[in-house]
């Protein structure tokens, strides 16, 4: 028998860039803002909501703007404009861990780690429910429920915003600093009685 191919008809892309901006000096920025705890048993911690810290570093916003461009034309093939609409910091410290959620009312979601460690993780979960579960020989991304990627210096992680995730554990024995956003389209989308226009 020949293996004619494999395809992925209905994914569910995560795509990761690396950004050339001062790293550390967008962390010595984000130590600055002043943070509140989510859980206290979690130890982990966020600030801006209100503020939207991205709009105060400019040069990481025009490297976020060209990879999210990027992950829209080059893996979603849309020909559309996009708007950062919300922007928030995040300490997990040590042994800190999150909680699996989602970003209802968002389009494309996305967190920059200024430094990255391989106590630094952060899991996606497969939102397909399978009714049946066999120990595989080995995981990909056909039969993975949980999918993890560890932060490197200087990346952005860019997901579609219904897919759950959860910020693990930090392993390492230093805080972990990141910086997520949530991302709408801009312009005219659709036609006739689904036509909408968003202006931002």
């Amino acid at each position: 028998m020949e293996h004619y191919k494999t395809e992925s008809p209905f994914s569910h892309p995560v795509s990761s860039y690396y950004l050339n901006v001062d790293n550390y000096k967008v962390v010595e920025y984000l130590k600055t803002l002043p943070y509140q705890s989510i859980n206290p048993h979690l130890n982990i911690y966020n600030a801006g909501f209100l503020s939207n810290p991205l709009e105060s570093l400019p040069e990481l916003e025009k490297e976020i703007k060209l990879a999210t461009q990027a992950y829209i034309k080059k893996v979603w093939k849309y020909d559309s404009n996009f708007h950062i609409f919300k922007s928030w910091a995040q300490i997990v410290a040590p042994q800190g861990q999150g909680q699996k959620h989602y970003h209802s009312n968002s389009w494309l979601s996305g967190v920059y780690y200024p430094l990255g460690r391989p106590g630094f993780k952060i899991a996606f979960h497969n939102p397909v429910r399978h009714p049946w579960y066999h120990l595989p020989g080995e995981y990909n991304e056909y039969n993975s429920t949980t999918w993890t990627v560890t932060a490197q210096d200087n990346m952005v992680i860019l997901f579609p915003s219904y897919l759950e995730h959860c910020p693990e554990k930090n392993t390492s024995l230093e805080k972990r600093y990141s910086l997520a956003f949530n991302v709408l389209p801009k312009g005219k989308f659709g036609s006739d009685d689904s036509e909408i226009v968003l202006n931002h």
